[in-house]
């Protein structure tokens, strides 16, 4: 299981904040009140999702610069065994 990928799904987090809602409202939160405790939990996931991937653009272009791209995927053993 693939939890990475699971917890950037935005339909587990909109899930799980419509139970913190709803549970908000039947446990006699005032519904503006709930709408803004979700609001919040959306706007920082926002947030945090693009620290995520803005980090993991950043990586791969950090990467880029160090290794050609094309060296990887063309990787052939037989060369690197004739020059040893």
């Amino acid at each position: 299981m693939n939890w990475k990928q699971k917890l950037t799904s935005r339909k587990l987090w909109v899930a799980l904040i419509g139970l913190a809602v709803g549970i908000a409202i039947a446990s006699g939160a005032d519904p503006d009140t709930a709408r803004e405790i979700g609001g919040m939990v959306l706007s920082g996931l926002s947030v945090l999702g693009y620290l995520l991937v803005q980090g993991a653009v950043d990586k791969v272009a950090c990467l880029d610069e160090l290794i050609d791209p094309n060296e990887l995927l063309f990787f052939d053993e037989s060369e690197e065994n004739e020059n040893v």
